[in-house]
């Protein structure tokens, strides 16, 4: 993991948004003061991450800015060459910490969601340790070392110190490989078991002398089989021919019962084509009387018209009196609406002359009003000037009432030429004037106002006056129009002169037009009574006649036949004679003598259809006794027509091939079985032997075997590869071993004198410490069982003042190379 920016808002020291960008910088050192934020940018990158911090463990709210409601951290970084985007939030909302992550990828230039569920901290936790390769501890011992962490590696807890070194190393290889190898055996144990276990319950009967049997009843029920079905296709075949006799029967029988039906049709027919007969001719006599009626009844209805159209001739249609009756009226109400006209413009016009003397009344009382109140504006204006004056006296006469001539002035302080004298009744006799003047004055104004008013008044009913007469003007003409219009119209009515009474004469007029009308519907209603008699009468001959050619249609219709054909199908032997002539006659008396012959022709045919019914029967039965001789008894066929025995023998059929497909297919099982037994019992001894190949493997890998070697070896690699560099930094007084799992410090300057690591100061345990870092970042692609990703980056929250100048000097050129 390299970090490439990191931004920070709110956490610890950095209560601003800080960011720092990482892109250029390889080798570096964070220089300040305590408390400047120092261990606080290590602490950011570990919260975005993992949401943990050494120092306060998962209780991330501590971290928060004093006096800020919250912090959110961001951090980019890249493993693999692939780039990434953590960015962690926590708030402190009623009480409680609310944390929000998101993770996202750099991708064509764009950040983009990293993976569903990229908001949820577990599955971002789980996806940055598997991403980077680490969990939150051994990344806070290998690549970000928190203060007083810095040496756990070199001289902490051995058990913890082979924890990370198995995570760095990807050594839970080994043990997933050893927990698949016991899980393996485990497996192909329980699968032979089950097999051996269907052996023993499946298949314990079968083998070859079962399949032996199985074949033989195999092939007997085969043979049954074939035998019914030769049964049913012999059964089948006299069943077709008894079928074929007694359809020939039934078809005798059925042309029988239709010839008896022909046979009483026929006689009906006879029957009723005389008794037709005679309700045609009475018919006949009534249609005649029915016709003299009717000519009679149309007579009447043409006398009746003519007087009505003589009556519209001379006066007009019955709405065209109505209309003129209307018009006449209406000339009456216009006549005297104008007689009111003209009342209403003679009394319009005398108001008008009245208002207009009103006008100039008005006219004359505002000029005096307002030659009255110009008077009293004058006097009012005088009076003001006079009280002023008044008042400006008295005021300059009480500045000096108590000085004398010489003294200075109280408002410009010069020498007073002379002292005014004051009289007080001058200001008062000046006010009362002033009052005297504005209340006549307000009442001038007053009385010219009231004038105004009235005058505006008058010249408004004027003009009212003036455009009612206009009105009453209009109307009287619009009413002459009218009347006019209605005169022409009424005269052209009688002629051209309007008599005396001629509402009178309408009414008669229109009256005898309605008795004329009503005489004419009257013979309307008679004659249609005549035509709906005669309309009768035609429809009795035709209902008799429609009977007459209804049953010669039934005559002459397909049934008799079909009937013969068929007669001729069912007994070829038999002679058909001609029942009917080859064309009908068309009245009902020579229809009624032809259906009484054809009755006559079908109970001939009646009689021989019985003999040809008789030995269709007689064949039919000789077929049922051929049928019965020919069924074998051990198939268990019963019954006592064809349609029991077809059924028995399709039953014991069905016996018969259900029996064959059971023996077969137990046949097919039995091979099968067979096979499956083979097969299983091969399964087994396979089984059996790779049970035994991963039970030995799982003993091999186990924890401390295989992995304690492995995490031994590595130790002991990096304390060689730490040496080296520790022989650099030491000034080549120091060495690192590995030996009964633990560090040892060999110090040549001593005679190559070897002791616990624990025994170092603190800048020679700070040396130690980072040349085994450094060792522990170059060798872990090396050491790694599997693919691992470089520590591209190595934190150290450790200060460097505990070095002296040469070995801070070492220290820095070691951490350069």
């Amino acid at each position: 993991m390299r970090p490439i920016v990191l931004r920070l808002k709110g956490f610890t020291s950095f209560r601003e948004e800080q960011e720092i960008d990482f892109r250029e910088l390889d080798l570096f050192v964070l220089w300040g003061p305590t408390g400047s934020g120092k261990s606080s940018l290590l602490d950011a990158m570990t919260y975005a991450l993992y949401g943990e911090v050494e120092r306060v463990g998962n209780q991330t709210s501590q971290l928060i800015s004093q006096g800020q409601p919250r912090m959110a951290v961001t951090l980019d970084f890249s493993v693999g060459g692939h780039s990434f985007r953590v960015t962690r939030s926590a708030e402190i909302r009623d009480g409680r910490t609310i944390t929000k992550v998101r993770l996202e990828r750099l991708q064509h230039g764009e950040w983009i969601t990293f993976g569903p569920d990229s908001d949820k901290v577990g599955t971002v936790n789980r996806t940055i340790s598997d991403l980077i390769g680490l969990d939150y501890d051994a990344f806070t011992r290998s690549v970000i070392l928190p203060q007083g962490k810095f040496a756990e590696l070199l001289a902490g807890d051995a058990a913890k110190r082979r924890d990370i070194l198995t995570e760095l190393l990807g050594l839970e290889l080994f043990k997933k490989m050893a927990q698949r190898s016991n899980d393996l055996a485990t497996d192909a144990r329980k699968s032979a078991d089950v097999k051996q276990e269907l052996i023993d319950d499946l298949y314990a009967t079968v083998d070859e002398n079962a399949l032996r049997v199985a074949i033989a009843y195999s092939a007997m029920t085969s043979a049954r089989a074939k035998l019914a079905s030769d049964i049913q296709d012999e059964l089948g075949e006299l069943l077709r021919r008894w079928t074929d006799e007694v359809s020939a029967t039934q078809d005798a029988e059925r042309c029988s019962q239709e010839l008896a039906e022909l046979a009483r049709d026929f006689e009906s027919a006879s029957n009723t084509f005389e008794c037709l007969a005679a309700e045609e001719r009475g018919a006949t006599a009534a249609h005649a009387r029915v016709r003299r009626d009717l000519a009679a009844a149309e007579k009447a209805f043409g006398d009746a018209r003519s007087g009505l159209e003589n009556a519209q001739a001379a006066w007009g249609p019955v709405d065209q009196v109505a209309a003129l009756r209307a018009q006449a009226a209406r000339l009456t109400e216009r006549q005297a609406d104008l007689s009111r006209a003209e009342d209403s413009l003679a009394h319009e016009k005398e108001e008008g002359s009245r208002k207009s003397a009103h006008v100039e009344a008005a006219a004359v009382a505002l000029a005096q009003a307002d030659n009255a109140t110009l008077v009293a504006t004058r006097t009012l204006t005088d009076r003001e000037q006079q009280h002023e004056s008044a008042r400006v006296h008295d005021a300059a006469g009480s500045l000096v009432l108590d000085l004398e001539t010489g003294d200075p002035c109280p408002v410009c302080e010069r020498p007073l030429k002379s002292i005014p004298g004051i009289d007080p009744q001058e200001l008062i006799a000046a006010a009362k004037g002033l009052d005297e003047a504005r209340q006549v004055a307000r009442a001038a104004q007053e009385a010219r106002s009231s004038a105004v008013t009235d005058h505006a008044v008058a010249v408004k009913d004027v003009e009212a006056s003036r455009a009612s007469a206009a009105r009453c003007t209009d109307e009287l003409v619009r009413t002459k129009e009218k009347v006019a219009e209605l005169v022409e119209l009424v005269a052209a009515g009688f002629g051209g002169n309007i008599p005396d009474r001629h509402e009178s004469a309408l009414n008669e007029r229109l009256a005898e037009l309605k008795k004329l009308a009503a005489e004419v519907d009257r013979r309307v209603d008679l004659r249609q009574e005549a035509r709906d008699a005669l309309a009768r009468s035609e429809k009795a001959e035709g209902a008799i006649r429609s009977q007459v050619d209804q049953i010669r249609g039934r005559l002459e219709a397909a049934r008799l036949s079909a009937t013969l054909a068929r007669i001729k199908d069912a007994a070829p032997d038999i002679e058909v004679p001609d029942v009917l002539p080859g064309a009908l006659p068309i009245d009902a008396p020579n229809l009624a003598a032809v259906s009484a012959g054809a009755g006559v022709h079908v109970a001939a045919l009646m009689a021989k259809l019985s003999e040809v019914a008789d030995a269709r029967t007689r064949a039919r039965d000789a077929l049922v006794d051929k049928a019965r001789a020919a069924i074998p008894e051990d198939l268990g066929i019963q019954g006592a027509s064809f349609d029991e025995w077809i059924e028995s023998a399709k039953a014991a059929g069905r016996r018969a091939f259900t029996e064959k497909a059971r023996a077969e297919e137990a046949e097919r099982s039995m091979r099968e079985q067979l096979e499956a037994r083979v097969r299983y019992e091969r399964e087994v001894v396979a089984h059996r032997k790779e049970q035994a190949v991963y039970s030995d493997l799982g003993r091999e890998l186990r924890s401390d075997h295989v992995v304690s070697f492995l995490q031994t070896e590595a130790l002991r690699v990096l304390a060689s590869a730490a040496s080296a560099r520790l022989v650099d930094l030491s000034s080549t007084r120091y060495r690192l071993v590995y030996e009964e799992d633990r560090f040892f410090i060999v110090d040549a300057w001593n005679g190559d004198e070897r002791r616990n690591v624990k025994t170092l100061s603190g800048g020679e345990t700070f040396l130690a410490s980072l040349a085994l870092s450094l060792a522990l970042s170059e060798q872990i692609q090396l050491l790694a069982v599997s693919e691992r990703n470089r520590l591209d980056s190595l934190f150290l929250d450790e200060g460097f003042g505990s070095l002296d100048a040469e070995s801070l000097e070492e220290a820095v050129a070691a951490i350069e190379q």
